[in-house]
């Protein structure tokens, strides 16, 4: 389907250009979307790894490890988040991510 598509494609990308944040980051989300939160949380660190900054990128690894069970880890990837975006002037992902951070620290469980 479109999620093996794009991890394809973006694996390709990757072995001719590594150095691609943006790529591991996207390459995750596909990885996510078919479920393989193991593979998508491998990227999101590659991306973090190289683009620190990028707030989505702490969002996303966030509810790979909601996903996985790890929900001290995802509360702690919300918060970074949340610190990154309030400087970025993203405000509609700020948004969504304080409230998924809220709804995290209460206890319940919706997914982004």
């Amino acid at each position: 389907g479109r999620c093996a598509s794009a991890i394809k494609d973006f694996s390709q990308a990757l072995a001719l250009q590594p150095q691609l944040p943006l790529a591991y980051l996207y390459r995750g989300r596909a990885q996510q979307q078919g479920g393989n939160w193991a593979a998508a949380l491998a990227d999101y660190d590659q991306a973090i790894a190289q683009l620190p900054s990028h707030g989505l990128a702490y969002a996303y690894r966030s509810s790979a490890y909601e996903a996985m069970g790890d929900r001290q880890r995802a509360l702690e990837n919300l918060r970074q988040a949340r610190t990154l975006l309030q400087g970025q002037g993203d405000r509609r992902a700020l948004a969504v991510v304080t409230r998924k951070l809220q709804s995290l620290e209460q206890g319940s469980n919706p997914h982004p």
